[in-house]
């Protein structure tokens, strides 16, 4: 007999920086609430990049700490399961258990904390985020641990080159 869970064991949540991922984006871009990857568009990507507010934002070394330290906060206060976390300078991985919130719930509390953290040394910045979030669940201990192994090893390795990149 096969068991089949209908509830996940965790979401991968992932969203990015503001203006580094716009709508027509070159390397391709998700149509809100959608999942299916759109072509490039220039005319959409042009649209989009007119309509900022502010420039588009990327997180400092300082900025990433204080954000995956917003994200352990908020796992704690709402015990929440943090598997792992992967802050990028221009996205944040999340691999967190089912809370009692729906995971848009989940990564719009994740963005508030880190936002009002960034706030401390960002002040006069408005957005840090774009809207929305990417959302995956994860049904059984095979596609969470593929997760985890993703966001701590894959991503830390990006870390690592990036800093190797700056350092040379």
């Amino acid at each position: 007999m096969s068991s089949f869970r209908t509830t996940p064991l965790g979401y991968l949540l992932t969203w990015t920086t503001y203006g580094t991922w716009l709508p027509g984006d070159s390397r391709g871009w998700q149509r809100k609430g959608t999942r299916t990857s759109q072509p490039p568009n220039k005319q959409k990507y042009l649209l989009a990049q007119s309509k900022m507010n502010e420039p588009k934002f990327l997180l400092s070394n300082n900025d990433r700490l204080l954000v995956e330290e917003a994200i352990k906060n908020v796992c704690h206060f709402r015990e929440w399961i943090l598997y792992t976390t992967g802050v990028q300078s221009n996205h944040v991985h999340v691999v967190v258990g089912v809370g009692t919130i729906s995971p848009k719930d989940m990564s719009r509390q994740f963005k508030s904390w880190s936002t009002r953290a960034l706030k401390t040394i960002n002040k006069n910045r408005k957005r840090f985020w774009t809207e929305g979030c990417s959302c995956r669940s994860l049904f059984n201990d095979s596609s969470l641990g593929s997760a985890i192994v993703y966001v701590s090893e894959t991503q830390n390795d990006h870390v690592r080159q990036e800093a190797y990149r700056e350092f040379k």
